[in-house]
């Protein structure tokens, strides 16, 4: 049988197969390793909503607790006539382009293990600012 195989492979027949094997095996191995891996799912992604009305986010600005690890979704809706905004995570790459009245937007982030960050409109940063803070236990903050 190892002989057979052999010969077979030193024929443009036989190389031609065993690519073909090798790529599906890659293919396969490559599926079952993104399908199985613990990234954020549908079900496990909160959604807040951050309407902006005059200069605040929300309601003025809250901050918005997060559990370690969480991953979030900003919807950031810019409800301020005449006026651009936008959403920022300060030492982050995390930003929304400028919104116009009516406009919204979201943006995914995945929140570190420990600690506090600042988000903020770029343009309005003195106004419009709020805390994205870390916590073991949102309850305790509900």
């Amino acid at each position: 049988m190892v002989k057979k195989i052999k010969k077979e492979l030193k024929t443009l027949r036989g190389r031609i197969i065993l690519a073909f094997v090798l790529v599906a095996s890659i293919v396969i191995t490559w599926t079952v390793l993104t399908k199985t891996s613990a990234g954020p799912t549908e079900e496990n992604i909160r959604t807040i909503t951050l309407k902006i009305r005059g200069m605040t986010f929300g309601d003025n600005n809250p901050t918005i607790n997060l559990l370690p690890k969480e991953t979030v979704r900003f919807v950031i809706h810019n409800l301020s006539v005449g006026m651009k905004h936008n959403f920022l995570i300060k030492g982050t790459n995390v930003r929304t382009r400028f919104l116009n009245y009516g406009e919204k937007e979201a943006v995914l982030f995945r929140a570190p293990a420990k600690g506090e960050l600042d988000y903020l409109c770029s343009i309005h940063a003195l106004m419009m600012r709020g805390k994205l803070r870390i916590v073991d236990d949102l309850a305790k903050f509900n």
